[in-house]
């Protein structure tokens, strides 16, 4: 009841999941039964659902010593990247182990709306973390050079009329295209050109992969964190520091006019997505609640 009470106030309308209030009253309301509790971090921690519920420090302070206080009774930590182990304190890296998202293919449901034959395309929820309207002012600003290739923005969210009234004030809204949520992903990622991802922070973003999977040449944002992990410094896709959009319209202008760029970027892209294969990845998993025994 005393857990019931101290978390029924927080808000649950949350664009980022509540994954640490889950992990936090699972361990909770184990403590006195012996059950081994798995928690999971699947965003940048800094960004998780208890670290935006106020800008007030003292307010997040709080939570994050709450949250490293009862992570201390996990069974173990499991994160997506090894550079989320830098958020927490030392004490808790021994109880951590990392797991990527595994890569495998895209949705393939239903039928897939026509693109241009020169598309770029990014996926996600229209939410300010993915960082659309950067994307939108960089194709902009080089749209003019370009008047054959066309911007396809998959993914639904609250911030679509904004974005739409943005799209129509570049005076380019005729080649800026809000497709909403398609199934059928795996159609629209094989007519596209480019692959682009924005977002200020991620875990391990799955559209990403999914991109990597059908062999696209991708520019992401060099955020904390996921894009870095599965693209390398560059040697498997194009980063870009988060936030700039000259960076950002530099390197979509860059994959425009070089079209060998973009097959060489998309073969190491498909070769680079076999790392983070289903089963791989299922072993680690299985590895972690120790059912198996993996090689080195």
């Amino acid at each position: 009841p005393v857990v019931r009470v101290f978390f029924g106030f927080l808000p649950t309308n949350y664009s980022n999941e509540p994954m640490d209030q889950a992990n936090i009253l699972s361990i909770l309301v184990t403590l006195d039964k012996k059950i081994p509790v798995y928690v999971c971090e699947r965003i940048y921690p800094a960004q998780s659902s208890l670290m935006i519920l106020s800008s007030n420090q003292i307010i997040k302070e709080f939570f994050r010593l709450l949250r490293n206080l009862v992570y201390k009774k996990a069974t173990q930590i499991i994160l997506q990247s090894v550079r989320m182990k830098s958020y927490f304190p030392t004490y808790l890296h021994e109880k951590m182990i990392v797991i990527p998202n595994p890569i495998i293919a895209p949705s393939s449901d239903g039928t897939s709306p026509h693109l241009a034959a020169d598309s770029i395309v990014p996926i996600g929820r229209l939410v300010e973390q993915k960082r659309f309207d950067l994307l939108i002012k960089s194709f902009a600003s080089i749209a003019a050079e370009f008047p054959d290739w066309h911007l396809h923005i998959v993914g639904k969210g609250p911030l679509l009329q904004q974005l739409q009234e943005m799209a129509s004030q570049t005076g380019f809204q005729n080649r800026i295209h809000f497709l909403g949520e398609q199934g059928n992903v795996a159609g629209i990622l094989a007519q596209s050109k480019i692959f682009t991802l924005c977002s200020d922070f991620e875990g391990f973003p799955v559209a990403l992969g999914e991109a990597l999977y059908c062999g696209l040449p991708v520019i992401a944002s060099d955020c904390l964190t996921g894009p870095q992990e599965l693209l390398g410094l560059s040697e498997h896709g194009l980063l870009f520091p988060p936030g700039s959009d000259q960076a950002l319209s530099e390197k979509l202008r860059l994959l425009m006019l070089d079209s060998q760029l973009r097959s060489a970027l998309g073969a190491r892209a498909k070769q680079r997505s076999l790392q983070f294969s289903l089963k791989k990845i299922t072993e680690l998993w299985l590895k972690s609640f120790e059912i198996i025994n993996i090689s080195k």
